[in-house]
């Protein structure tokens, strides 16, 4: 009997009448894909909850084994709780205007927190998480307010710089004169806390060297005090490269993402996912070439003399290595620098009110991959030099 079922369906295969039945069931089962099976938007979102949620799962155990400290009980942040809405203005500043997002009322605050963004990003993708981390503990309560600076050009949404190749000329110390106007420009006279991570600390410890009075106190990530490393030069170099001359906009970003997160993070994080796929549009990395291009060619922060300075200044340093990194070259670069700055301020300048952490099984933006971890330093830290984030 199979025998004769198999030449059946033989016959009917090699027939001409076969292969219009044939057709006609594949149709009828392609329609009825269409008709019972949902692919609507809801169902993929619903899809990509559930994926998310053990991505979610995954990213928890993974901080259980790497996590260095344990959160602490007083800082509630189980609830998470939306930022105040925040008001935007553009600050004219040389040779391009600087794009500042206010969250708080400056008129009324003691305390202002203002943060610097690191290459290719903006402030939404670096600080976003910690600061609402920091809201959902009541940290930016009781007359807190956060002043965050876009870089020109790296604001969402920005649109092409007219005359980029005037911004060719621009670097480091461009970029904290720049940060000197948007501080006097805002009126703040009140003490001020910087935030910075990467090439944005650089930026603030350079703003301080000048205006050393007008800071309270530093809490900076990777930060630098000399020349970029040969590792470092080479992968800002390749990200580079892949912009202009080659115009490879998606490979570009993906380096850059790479730089910036681990891969447990890629894998797992929607932001970091979010931003391996954003910014696909040649205006928008045409825009971020310059600081790209100001950090991995910036010169050392100064001499002793002017890093006397700093000595004044309270520091929380944290440094993190463990990116993923564009292929075959190590990125081991960041925690080296942070602990050369540490070694440098300690022996050059005596520098006593310097803390730093290293936080392992993290990529180079913390802020966003152990937001929770660093929440009770940063609390300890202003609770030190006699602010109270919060009430």
């Amino acid at each position: 009997r199979t025998g004769c079922l198999s030449e059946i369906f033989s016959d009917l295969l090699l027939s001409s009448n076969g292969t219009v039945l044939l057709s006609f069931v594949s149709i009828c089962l392609l329609f009825a894909w269409r008709m019972f099976i949902d692919d609507s938007e809801d169902h993929e979102n619903f899809v990509e909850t559930l994926k998310q949620e053990e991505l979610d799962k995954k990213w928890k155990r993974h901080n259980e084994k790497w996590g260095t400290s344990t959160p602490s009980p007083k800082l509630n942040i189980e609830v998470a709780m939306p930022l105040p809405e925040g008001s935007v203005r553009l600050i004219p500043t040389e040779p391009f205007p600087t794009m500042v997002t206010i969250i708080g009322d400056l008129s009324s605050a003691r305390t202002v927190l203002i943060t610097y963004h690191d290459i290719g990003m903006n402030h939404r993708w670096c600080f976003s998480r910690l600061l609402h981390c920091m809201h959902s503990a009541g940290m930016l309560d009781g007359g807190v307010a956060v002043v965050n600076v876009d870089a020109p050009g790296h604001e969402d949404g920005a649109a092409a710089l007219p005359g980029v190749e005037m911004a060719s000329g621009l670097n480091l110390e461009s970029c904290a004169t720049q940060l000197q106007t948007v501080v006097n420009a805002l009126g703040i006279s009140v003490p001020l806390v910087g935030m910075g991570i990467g090439a944005g600390a650089n930026v603030l410890l350079r703003f301080t060297c000048d205006c050393p009075s007008k800071m309270a106190g530093l809490i900076l990530m990777n930060p630098s005090l000399g020349y970029p490393s040969r590792c470092e030069r080479v992968s800002l170099s390749l990200v580079r490269s892949l912009m202009s001359p080659f115009a490879m906009v998606g490979s570009s970003v993906s380096t850059m993402a790479r730089i910036h997160f681990s891969q447990r993070a890629l894998a797992c994080k929607s932001l970091p996912r979010s931003y391996a796929r954003c910014y696909r549009q040649p205006v928008e990395w045409r825009n971020k070439q310059w600081f790209i291009d100001a950090f991995r060619s910036r010169d050392t922060i100064g001499p002793t003399s002017r890093l006397e300075a700093l000595k004044a200044v309270p520091m929380l340093c944290f440094s993190a290595c463990e990116s993923a990194g564009a292929d075959f070259i190590s990125n081991d670069y960041t925690e080296e620098d942070c602990a050369a700055l540490v070694m440098e301020l300690r022996m050059e300048v005596a520098h006593t009110r310097l803390s730093h952490m290293r936080i392992k099984g993290c990529g180079a933006q913390l802020a966003e991959e152990r937001a929770e971890e660093i929440l009770q330093p940063i609390k300890l830290f202003t609770q030190g030099i006699g602010l109270n984030f919060g009430r």
